[in-house]
């Protein structure tokens, strides 16, 4: 088809769900069989390609982009190439334009013998697929990479040319919150919910481009033109945490697409993206997943395997239940003053122990970081009073733990949760933060930033040499995480909701519900929704039958979201890492790594619904 006349050809086109175009009549009133399976919940018409194009060169653009997808690659480092892909902004409109995503990938080993393209993505919403190529290259195995280009597509407002970034107005006050990773006191739930507001109206009133198309629909889509701009009829896949949703989403999308497509540490999609029987109207998103309490279990259960081992296996066998509970009445009752001008809180503990539980080779490292914690600020024996400071009478106190001992014990907590946030693939919800002076927000505004810098990566940089001195901060919201997760997913219309929602999770799970539950609160009246968002059925027939792997003990995504879309998608396997630890099943289970080899190579999958178990127990002999 020519596009030599634009005007007339978005007149003169629709698109298939195959990611084609086909010709259609300008009048026609609504998609024949098979249009529009690909676009949203399948219900888009014609009329959202006929409309009158307000610029002739965008909707050309949008039209080629869709026709023939292309990507050149260059030479990137570290054995990497990378490249960009030119995507329509809004697939139901194509006089929006285009937006570029980055796209990275690692050649197969042998040329000869490659089967295509395996695209991965690390979770988030908002990892950096394609900083975590080299990562999954490692992590899936000689036989895959031998065969595969391991490949990551940027998400839309997360990498590439548009970014997530609302920016407010310099010099503009902005709501202040008390140090916090997640608010526990009514105090703090008021400045959180403010926060949101704060947050929800820079959105809305400095509203970037990209934020109404950001949905996980959209990167499917995305991830349609990556596959045929590479040149492969089907799609190949392993997507772990939220990229389980991105793969079941594709797989809803496109069912006939599937080569072979692994979902890990799998998360309920149909949670995700509305929850059942109308509890999206009281339950937020972050609350349906029930991640609070697979965070919870796995901890308690980590505690088990330690006692159960006896202290030739775990030194703190015998104490570090108790350590625990310990440490989380004495920040129950406020901060610890740890001698530097800083405070270690209730939530801090939570999210550095939360990190530390999405690594099994880790988990046996955090037992003697909660002794050495409990130690340091709820001692069980007294500790002598630092020189100079004894009593008249010569009596030691407990409460008089020398300052260095709490610093200390907090670095290394927080060393070991910085290790497991480096080494694994999927980002935990509260690994970074972006907060206002120095508030411990995830995806808070980053103050104190000239609104006229603006990193490529999707953070803010500081500013420039060049600025003019004195030059009015602006705020700058980093959506990227939220402008998937609140687009996705319907939740209570009522920010009140989180505070009724944290009276619940707060007792299903100790400190692990409150930590989940409120990185979704600024959702309530989210302004960047998207009319062409997915959100079921997840049922399709596919033409392979999709691999799942779900892990006993996962922190993040516990063992029901897999049992979950096992039971939603009958055309699938599901793999059980029986007693496993950590989130996701990479790198620890040679009899899941052989079954999911045998399956990205081969397309063989098990005959019925199988499990396997970790290659070592979570406790193993030190002599």
């Amino acid at each position: 088809m020519s596009l030599t006349r634009p005007a007339a050809a978005a007149a003169a086109v629709l698109i298939t769900a195959a990611g084609g175009l086909a010709a259609a009549s300008p009048t026609l009133a609504s998609p024949g069989p098979g249009v529009g399976a690909g676009l949203g919940s399948g219900a888009t018409t014609a009329s959202a390609f006929v409309r009158a194009p307000r610029d002739d060169a965008k909707t050309a653009a949008a039209l080629r982009a869709m026709a023939s997808p292309k990507v050149a690659w260059t030479r990137c480092g570290s054995g990497l190439q990378c490249a960009t892909l030119e995507v329509p902004l809004d697939y139901g409109d194509p006089t929006l334009g285009t937006t570029k995503l980055s796209i990275s990938r690692r050649p197969a080993d042998n040329p000869s013998q490659r089967i295509g393209a395996l695209f991965t993505n690390p979770g988030g919403p908002g990892g950096p697929a394609t900083q975590t190529v080299g990562l999954f290259a490692q992590e899936l195995g000689a036989q895959v990479r031998k065969r595969f280009d391991i490949v990551g597509v940027g998400p839309r407002g997360i990498e590439g040319e548009d970014l997530a970034m609302c920016v407010g107005k310099p010099g503009e006050e902005m709501p202040q919150l008390d140090e916090h990773m997640f608010p526990l006191w009514d105090k703090e739930f008021a400045q959180h919910l403010a926060y949101d507001r704060a947050y929800r109206k820079t959105c809305a009133t400095a509203m970037p481009r990209i934020l109404k198309h950001m949905s996980t629909a959209d990167t499917a889509r995305d991830m349609d033109l990556a596959r045929r701009a590479l040149g492969d009829k089907q799609i190949s896949y392993y997507g772990i945490s939220y990229g389980s949703y991105l793969g079941a989403t594709y797989a809803a999308l496109y069912p006939g697409n599937i080569r072979a497509l692994v979902v890990d540490g799998v998360l309920d999609p149909v949670a995700w993206a509305t929850g059942r029987g109308g509890e999206h109207r009281t339950k937020p998103v972050t609350e349906r997943l029930n991640s609070h309490l697979g965070a919870h279990e796995a901890l308690m259960s980590a505690f088990t395997e330690c006692e159960r081992g006896g202290t030739s296996l775990c030194a703190e066998a015998k104490t570090v239940r108790q350590d625990w509970q310990a440490i989380l009445t004495t920040l129950s009752k406020g901060p610890v003053d740890m001698g530097d001008g800083n405070y270690l809180r209730y939530d801090d503990v939570i999210a550095l122990a939360l990190q530390v539980l999405y690594s099994a080779d880790d988990i046996p490292l955090l037992m003697p970081a909660i002794t050495e914690l409990r130690q340091a600020i709820a001692p069980t024996t007294p500790v002598r009073k630092a020189a100079g400071t004894a009593s008249a009478d010569g009596q030691v106190a407990a409460e008089a733990t020398p300052r260095s001992r709490p610093k200390a014990a907090v670095a290394r907590l927080k060393a070991l949760a910085a290790k497991v946030d480096r080494e694994h693939p999927a980002p935990a919800p509260l690994s970074e933060s972006t907060a206002p002076k120095g508030a411990h927000r995830t995806n808070g505004p980053v103050l104190g930033l000239s609104s006229t810098v603006l990193r490529s990566s999707g953070l803010a940089a500081a500013p420039s040499a060049e600025e003019p001195p004195g030059e009015p901060d602006a705020p700058v919201y980093d959506a990227g995480f939220h402008g998937v997760l609140c687009s996705d997913s319907l939740n209570p219309k009522d920010p009140k909701a989180w505070i009724a929602a944290d009276r619940r999770v707060k007792w299903q799970a100790p400190g692990f519900g409150p930590a989940w539950l409120w990185t979704a609160s600024v959702c309530a009246g989210w302004p960047g929704m998207n009319p062409d968002a997915y959100r079921g059925p997840f049922d399709k027939a596919t033409s392979t039958p999709v691999l799942i792997i779900g892990n006993h003990h996962d922190p993040a995504t516990p063992y029901s979201g897999a049992v979950a879309y096992r039971k939603e998608l009958k055309t699938s396997r599901l793999i059980t890492l029986t007693n496993g630890y950590g989130h996701g099943a990479l790198g620890v289970s040679t009899c899941v790594d052989r079954l999911r080899t045998k399956y990205l190579v081969n397309r063989l999958v098990p005959a019925s619904d199988t499990s396997c178990k970790p290659d070592h127990p979570l406790f193993t002999r030190l002599d």
